[in-house]
This record gives structure tokens, sequence and C-alpha cells, in this order.
């Protein structure tokens, strides 16, 4: 079974899930595929080589070839951390993710498909981090102190030597969309319209991957839309987003009242947060941040998950 985790904001709080976590050092697990090796360079600069289910090599950037590299495998996934780094991952300044090599080349953040490697730097919500080598993303969110960026490889140690001490730095991971074709019967929604309740005076923000706003059953329900993704509008090209929203409070215009959602008489606010069906985790960031702050959203709806667990929380206040 794949993992799952669901996230949930009030208009208060907004919850991330951004793990980090120690462990002892380990033997790389031995090759059992002759695949074609695949190159990641870490945040640090240093270069790795992934075979198949091996580490076949690991190259240090310059002016570090005299730092140890310890070697993890966790759960199949294998870790290259180097020696400079290993006591902020342990004292969680640090994601652990930003060292799995097997994840980042999932993400397709691997050398062969990305020049840049996306992280979040979270800081004091009053000072700026002054960065090097570093493109900033336009999903900032300074009400809880997180700036997006890429790091560009080509200047990864600089980048690495601006921000290890800038604050936490977290791997800019993608979370996917969640299959939510279940009927509504389900959820018992039918016996909630029978004792009146319809979502008259609620704003719900559904933060997924855009809405076609042309859509009959959205016809004056739509309050607010914005697009946290690097997309060209907040348009749904997918198909999630549209499905996800009316769900949520579709009129049911279109087929009579047959196909109304959840709740028909709520209003709708549009955050796109997904491009596709690749869900950045700065990209959700600002749009929870957006749905609790400026829309003020009594309701935010995110039907994502990951197909990795994730063991801890963070927690920021919003006022």
């Amino acid at each position: 079974m794949r993992a799952r985790k669901r996230y949930a904001v009030t208009a208060a709080t907004v919850l991330a899930l951004l793990a980090t976590s120690g462990g002892a050092a380990a033997t790389a697990a031995p090759a059992r595929t002759s695949q074609p090796a695949q190159t990641i360079t870490l945040i640090t600069g240093d270069k790795v080589q992934l075979s198949g289910s091996t580490v076949t090599g690991v190259r240090p950037a310059k002016g570090r070839e005299k730092i140890p590299m310890f070697r993890q495998v966790e759960r199949k996934h294998h870790y290259v951390i180097p020696a400079d780094a290993a006591g902020l991952v342990t004292a969680g300044k640090l994601d652990r993710e930003l060292f799995d090599v097997d994840a980042l080349v999932s993400y397709r953040y691997d050398d062969a498909h990305s020049a840049t490697l996306p992280v979040i730097v979270q800081h004091d919500q009053k000072v700026q981090p002054k960065l090097v080598g570093a493109q900033l993303r336009r999903r900032n969110v300074p009400e809880i102190g997180v700036t997006a960026v890429r790091e560009q490889k080509s200047a990864a140690t600089a980048f690495w030597n601006s921000a290890k001490s800038a604050g936490k730095i977290w791997l800019d991971s993608k979370l996917k969309l969640n299959d939510v074709s279940d009927n509504l019967n389900q959820i018992g929604a039918p016996t909630a319209w029978k004792a009146g309740y319809s979502g008259t005076g609620v704003t719900v923000a559904v933060l997924d991957g855009g809405i076609d706003a042309t859509h009959p059953d959205f016809a004056g329900k739509i309050t607010a839309q914005q697009n946290f993704t690097d997309a060209a509008s907040a348009d749904d090209t997918f198909g999630h987003g549209t499905h996800v929203a009316s769900i949520a409070a579709g009129s049911g215009a279109a087929s009579g009242g047959k196909y109304s959602g959840v709740a028909p008489g709520a209003k709708i606010a549009v955050g796109k947060v997904c491009d596709g069906d690749s869900c950045d985790t700065s990209a959700i960031l600002a749009g929870m941040v957006w749905a609790a702050r400026t829309v003020k959203a009594k309701v935010v709806n995110l039907s994502l998950g990951g197909d990795r667990p994730r063991d801890g929380a963070i927690r920021w206040s919003v006022r």
C-alpha cells in the first residue's frame, strides 16, 4: 500500500509536514542492476553517482576534498551526507531528504533533468537571509519566515556556505494529487442536506491544480483566484482541481442538481498549488497562508498526498 499524508489547515494555523531525522552511518547495498549511472548534485555541491540500487561514486566539490561522506541505506533509499552537514541534520536544522539521492531522482532534481535544486529556507520573519547562487521564487511566505529558492548547481558550494547558517533548510519536495472519486453517499452528504446544511455563508479554499472557471457549476461562486505555481495561469489543465472544487461546493447546475457538491451553497476560493500532477511544497505553503490570511477561509481543502511517509511536523501561526 502506498503511504499517503493528508494536509489540513484552519484560518489560524498552517500545518506543513517537513521532517528530518538522523541515523547511524551504514554501507551501501549491493548492486542489483547495471542501469546507467545518474548524477545528483547535493546542496553542498558534492556530486553522487547512483546506478540502479547502489551508490557507485561520490565526487567532492572543489575545496571539499577532505570532508568525509557518510553513506546510509534506509528502506531502499540511499543517503549520502557530508560530515559538515551531518550535525545540522541531527540537530533538525537541515532536511535529511536533501541527501536522499533516490528521492532527488524521483523528483527529477538529478543533473540530467534540472540545473537547480529547489529548497525552502525557514528563517526569522524580520530578517531576509542573504543567499548566494540562488533564484528567488514567487511563492515566498514572509508571514511565516519562509523563502523558496532554486539553488544554482553551478554555484552550489557558494550557496551552501551562505545558507547553512541562515536558518532551517528543507528540500522543496513534491506531493501528488489524490484520487477523489468516491461517492458522496459514503460521507453522508445527503443526510446533511436533509438536515439543512448546505454551506451557505462559508468560503471553501480549494488548494489544488486550478479550476475551469467557465463550468456552469461554478457560476457566481468563485470569490478569489491565485496562482502559486510556475504555470502561466490559475486555469486547470489537468482536471483534478475542477473535480475537487465541484465535489466541495459545485452547484450541480450542469446536471439539474443531480451532481451537486457536498456544500452546494458555499463559495469557492481557488489557489493553484499544483502544475499538472506535481505539487511543490513551497507552493502549498504559500497557498495555505493565502487561504488563512487573505481569503480568511473557514475551510481549506487539500486533496494531496505523497509516496513517502513523514515523521515530523512544524506549525506556523498566522496572525
